[in-house]
């Protein structure tokens, strides 16, 4: 019973990561370590017997959670930069503005160190919304020129 709780904890920490409700997903994951060290073991005497593997980890881990962030950051910029209508006069500066208003690196800094110390789940997140979303618009373009063509002619 113990095992589905977690489970559960830690099923509603993955959905918070993918809405990027980061506060909310720490909560949790306190929560599952915490359910964790008092129903099974104690992972962090484990932590203390090997603290080097554990620094090197989480130099590791920082690194990683550093370049998925540029990754994520440049998605998120291009997914807001086309969510602009491009055929608007004046899109270009309405973009520029919107930009430096609202996602500039200091502005995003909740969101950026939310990518950078989420990664693991924030990547199951991308791939299973972003990613599949992503791959299913590709296909639609390359065969929506097939309808385009149908309805132009009927």
């Amino acid at each position: 019973m113990i095992t589905i709780i977690l489970c559960i904890l830690l099923l509603i920490d993955l959905i918070c990561i993918g809405r990027e409700a980061f506060g909310i997903a720490t909560l949790l994951t306190l929560a599952t370590l915490g359910g964790i060290w008092v129903f099974s073991h104690n992972p962090f005497s484990w932590m203390l017997g090997h603290l080097p593997i554990v620094g090197y980890s989480i130099i590791a881990y920082g690194i990683i959670g550093f370049f998925y962030s540029l990754f994520k950051y440049k998605k998120f910029l291009t997914k807001k930069k086309d969510e602009i209508i491009k055929d608007a006069p004046g899109w270009e500066e309405a973009w520029i503005n919107n930009k430096n208003r609202y996602y500039s690196p200091s502005k995003m800094k909740g969101d950026i160190l939310g990518w950078i110390f989420w990664w693991p789940l924030s990547i199951v997140g991308y791939l299973v919304s972003d990613f599949i979303y992503d791959f299913i618009n590709k296909i639609w373009k390359s065969i929506g020129g097939f309808f385009k063509k149908i309805f132009d002619e009927v």
